[in-house]
């Protein structure tokens, strides 16, 4: 029997010669090449997270250990709770000048913290604590359809092209920590922090390209590439607080993680069918991939926080400022033979970011905070990375109030970050897209996203 590419006419298109439709869904929950995108605590939220100098509540924990002997309150509990709307545009999708837009609004992550103070040990503190670190979703969906004339296939014109580009990706990670610290005298307190972090991500990349151009005749391609993992990591991060009132300055290491356990599997896939002038000019491409139980490795990096505040009467700055170090790239899932998976590389680039934030006290009982935060992305253009693809800068700015009700301290406020740029697809995806549709698609758009994010903390004392 002969390999056969039939096509089937289609018949009474009237009102429609050309179509092209886009759908897409994109949720940014979390930066998945950020650092600081989402903050913690009560106060802390309302500045932005620029407290590694001046933090004295529970968020020390996650900020500067070293500071929790210095909350003089008598809180035991503390949580926080958030609601944030996120907007994302997609200009000049894969260059066709379309636009689209998303908004979505959900629970932003959170913390939450118990004090203990055991007898005996009057300078010594105990905090355990559980925050949400990523919980980040993308929905990536492109399709493009050209409906062909009524002799597609008879004359040599254009007859059909279809295209659709899927890409999901969903990671959650959660860190469960138990922190110590110490007063070394009425200025000077040390601490530390064990985390032990669990991270959850599934990806799964989809392009299927049909098309059929008068001078090189038919063409179809299917891809498609899963992988999902979990990993177990523990990491320290340990800090120095310095209360020189009205100066105080902290500064934080932060390990790089330890992996404990982990496990994933991949799956790869690719097809290729093509013919040039109909038969007998034809090729055929196939190719399969699945292992299961293979060997995890999940990196991260290790980093170095410094900050500080100054008060002036009832105003106060705070400025912070932190290096993370690069993750060189790694195979983050390797076969049980000893062979990397060559889809699912990871890397990140070093990066630093800052930011100012200033409070005013109006009354004992009420006070106003703002702040201001440069988020740098780690993303590496053009990177074999399959873990992150955000390659913008995050831009994010906070304003807010603090203020008591009976022995509740209550914290409302908002924050609003900005990020965008010209949109290029992933390293990994490079060669695929150019052999499908050309080179010229490394360029796919501008992206543009807003975060609105509306803060209320409780603070309560027992």
């Amino acid at each position: 029997m002969k390999n056969r590419l039939r096509v089937l006419p289609v018949q009474n298109i009237i009102t429609l010669l050309l179509l092209i439709g886009f759908a897409q869904t994109i949720v940014i929950y979390a930066q998945d090449a950020h650092y600081w995108t989402n903050q913690y605590g009560t106060k802390a939220q309302l500045l932005g997270g620029m407290v590694v100098g001046s933090v004295k509540d529970l968020s020390s924990v996650y900020y500067n250990p070293g500071a929790l002997p210095s909350i003089k309150d008598s809180t035991m509990v503390l949580t926080t709770a958030a609601f944030e709307v996120n907007y994302f545009r997609w200009e000049d999708v894969l260059g066709t000048g379309k636009k689209l837009d998303y908004l979505q609004a959900k629970p932003a992550p959170i913390i939450f913290a118990v004090r203990a103070r055991l007898g005996g040990l009057k300078r010594s503190n105990w905090v355990i604590s559980y925050l949400t670190r990523h919980d980040f979703e993308i929905n990536l969906e492109g399709r493009r359809a050209v409906q062909p004339s009524s002799t597609a296939g008879v004359s040599g014109e254009e007859y059909t092209q279809f295209d659709e580009i899927r890409f999901h990706e969903r990671i959650t990670e959660g860190w469960m920590g138990v922190t110590w610290a110490y007063k070394y005298n009425s200025r000077i307190s040390l601490g530390v922090t064990e985390f032990f972090a669990l991270r959850n991500q599934r990806t799964r990349s989809q392009n299927i390209w049909q098309k059929a151009i008068p001078d090189s005749g038919n063409e179809s391609r299917l891809y498609i590439d899963e992988f999902s993992f979990w990993a177990v990591r523990t990491f320290w991060k340990i800090g120095l607080f310095v209360d020189y009132t009205p100066l105080t300055l902290g500064i934080t290491f932060t390990t790089p993680g330890f992996h404990i356990m982990g496990n994933g599997w991949s799956f790869l896939a690719s097809s290729r069918l093509s013919s040039e002038g109909w038969i007998p000019a034809f090729q055929s491409e196939i190719g399969a991939y699945y292992q299961e139980s293979m060997i995890t490795r999940y990196h991260s990096s290790g980093y170095i926080a410094l900050g500080a505040s100054y008060r002036v009467r009832n105003a106060q700055i705070h400025i912070t400022g932190e290096w993370f170090n690069k993750i060189p790239l790694y195979p983050v899932l390797k076969s049980a033979n000893g062979e990397n998976h060559p889809e699912v590389m990871h890397e990140l680039s070093s990066v630093f970011n800052w930011g100012v934030a200033a409070e005013h006290k109006l009354s004992h009982r009420f006070t106003l905070y703002s702040g201001f935060i440069v988020d740098r992305s780690a993303y590496i253009p053009g990177s074999e990375s399959r873990l992150s693809m955000t390659s913008w800068d995050l831009y994010h700015f906070s304003l807010g109030s603090a203020f008591f009700v009976w022995n509740s301290y209550f914290t409302l406020g908002f924050s609003y970050s900005y990020g965008g740029e010209k949109l290029k697809t992933p390293g990994y995806f490079d060669t695929r897209m150019e052999n499908s549709m050309g080179s010229d698609v490394r360029e796919i758009g501008k992206v543009i996203t807003h975060r609105l994010k509306i803060l209320l903390g409780l603070s309560m004392r027992f």
